[in-house]
């Protein structure tokens, strides 16, 4: 595991750190839903919280390494980024099963008419214990290498006083500045 060694990797870590919480807060929900278009659109929302760190985009930031998924989870991570890149954030025609409904919908006709079906795509119960072992797992590491560039590592050196402070990315030495509080009046 990679030591944090710059603000703007320490960016990249605190963003992803925020959208595994995000994950994390729906996997918690998703028990509670019993199928249905609640229950697949958690699981898709889910899916893309998950993977945004991972994902390259015109304007990131960067993204965090493949390297802080544990080996015995590889899978479960791939599946999850497969079904954001097919499904929740994209919707990729199936060429390889033509029998299959595109992305879920099928298009029915009887006597009145046509209609359109949408096939909730939703995850297993195995499924779902692996991806909050997973999520766990990679937000426990993210955390801890952001514990450690604050507490031990070059974001310790700042000179820190009572108060709120922003990360300044595109700082070699001052990595943060006083956020002034607002005035409410």
């Amino acid at each position: 595991m990679k030591e944090i060694a710059t603000p703007l990797e320490l960016n990249r870590a605190v963003l992803a750190q925020k959208a595994l919480l995000h994950a994390q807060g729906i996997i918690k929900l998703l028990p509670n839903l019993k199928g249905g278009d609640a229950r697949s659109a958690m699981w898709g929302a889910l899916c893309v919280f998950y993977a945004r760190p991972f994902m390259r985009s015109n304007r990131t930031l960067g993204t965090i390494s493949h390297k802080l998924v544990p080996r015995e989870l590889r899978d479960v991570h791939e599946e999850i980024i497969e079904y954001r890149n097919t499904i929740a954030a994209h919707s990729d025609y199936n060429t390889e099963d033509p029998s299959e409904p595109v992305n879920g919908v099928t298009f029915m006709r009887s006597d009145e008419g046509i209609s359109v079906e949408i096939i909730n795509l939703e995850p297993s119960e195995e499924l779902l214990d692996n991806t909050r072992i997973l999520i766990n797992s990679v937000l426990a590491m993210i955390t801890k290498l952001i514990l450690a560039c604050l507490n031990e590592g070059p974001a310790s050196k700042y000179p820190f006083k009572s108060g709120r402070y922003k990360l300044k990315v595109d700082s070699k030495d001052d990595w943060f500045e006083p956020v002034e509080k607002e005035n409410k009046s």
